[in-house]
């Protein structure tokens, strides 16, 4: 019985080549860096960061093909790495690729470059790529060794064609969202201003100002308390960094712990209307606790909940502030650590933020397009699910492509 074939078989998989500071220049042969990379696998359409024609010449082979897939191989928290991946385009075509970078590059007419990024990107391989992460790095070998099943190359670009267009689809959904995100932070800065700039000189005050009691912002239990041994199959809801997303909080995913361990941690219990901030790994995520059944609390690690009190603000401003561009690079500047960047509790109780007037008229607006944002997101979740069935059934042999 032959055996099935490993990617190393039908692709190269190497990681790119990080120039450092010396070697950057303002301008000369392009690198594509991970953040110009958009979180739902798009170029973001520029370059920040070039070096000389020498420099790029002497890493040719690393140069970006269309049809590579890139994927995020290393990050300061191990649960980013493998997170985002990309399928270049001619926009990226000879650009060199930063080490952060692990390349996948189909070997022509035997590997599909768009059937090996379908099958890269499913929730299988996901998992297993996942699973092939040592410390906070995600190698090149590792990822060679995966296990394929790979179609005859005619079957292979059939499968990859349906697959595109529901990708399409969901990609469309996506945009939608998107859309709507970019129209509420012009009308924030229509209204208020750049909320770290400040140029319409709002009065300001630090979020330990407005939070200052004890308990009003608190963090996860220590370490010790809560270990992954800890969590069970049903019990109280444990919040965790994944749960926090950008102004939105996924409740598709969750661990659980006893109602005995629950009173043990409970300093860190969550309730609605909290203002969650994600401290490790991507940090600066914010978003709202929503209405759950039964109590929540905080996971041990990297994250916050932050309980305002201060009329001058309303924690639906807060957020929306904090979501801002201009704040998601305020936060950035203030984390601590050499390696692993984090933000800890007094780093959250000096930002500071505007108290702007008319913060309920942005507020009602962002309501009104709440109700249009929440129906493309509930359209952009069924085109996942839809697109996640056909990627487990194309690459389970289900998926004919007649």
């Amino acid at each position: 019985m032959s055996r099935r074939p490993l990617l190393a078989d039908v692709a190269a998989v190497f990681n790119g080549k990080t120039p450092s500071v010396a070697e950057q220049r303002d301008q000369g042969h392009p690198v594509l860096k991970i953040k110009d990379v958009d979180d739902v696998g798009g170029f973001r359409g520029a370059f920040e960061s070039f070096v000389d024609h020498s420099f790029a010449e002497s890493f040719r082979h690393k140069w970006i093909e269309p049809g590579d897939t890139l994927i995020l191989n290393a990050a300061h928290n191990s649960d980013y790495v493998g997170s985002k991946t990309y399928f270049a385009t001619e926009a990226v075509s000879g650009v060199l690729p930063t080490g952060e970078w692990l390349v996948v590059r189909g070997i022509p007419e035997i590997a599909s470059k768009r059937y090996i990024h379908h099958w890269l990107t499913s929730e299988k391989t996901r998992s297993q790529i996942r699973d092939r992460v040592r410390g906070i790095h995600l190698y090149p070998k590792d990822v060679a060794e995966l296990p394929i099943s790979l179609p005859p190359f005619k079957q292979q670009e059939r499968i990859a064609t349906i697959l595109d267009k529901a990708d399409a689809i969901r990609s469309k959904r996506r945009r939608a969202l998107k859309l709507a995100d970019e129209f509420l932070r012009s009308a924030f800065l229509d209204l208020f201003g750049d909320p770290v700039a400040n140029p319409k000189g709002w009065p300001t005050s630090t979020v330990g100002e407005l939070a200052p009691a004890r308990g009003d912002i608190v963090d996860g239990p220590f370490g010790s308390s809560l270990k992954p041994e800890h969590y069970v199959e049903s019990g109280v809801r444990v919040i965790r960094n994944a749960n926090i997303q950008r102004g939105r909080f996924d409740a598709t995913q969750f661990r659980y712990v006893t109602p005995e361990k629950f009173e043990e941690i409970k300093r860190s219990q969550v309730r609605l209307g909290d203002l969650l901030i994600s401290t490790k790994g991507t940090v600066g995520n914010v978003c709202l606790m929503p209405a759950l059944d039964g109590p929540s609390v905080l996971s041990a690690t990297g994250t916050v909940r932050i309980r305002l009190k201060d009329s001058r603000i309303s924690t639906d401003f807060m957020m929306w502030q904090m979501l801002m561009p201009q704040y998601q690079g305020y936060i950035q500047e203030n984390l601590d650590g050499a390696i692993q960047k984090y933000l800890n509790l007094s780093g959250i109780r000096a930002l500071r933020l505007i108290l702007p007037q008319g913060q309920d008229r942005f507020l009602n607006l962002t309501r009104k397009v709440s109700v249009l944002r929440d129906r493309a997101l509930r359209h952009a979740l069924e085109s996942d699910s839809l697109f996640n069935s056909l990627q487990q059934r194309a690459f389970s042999g289900q998926l004919t492509a007649t």
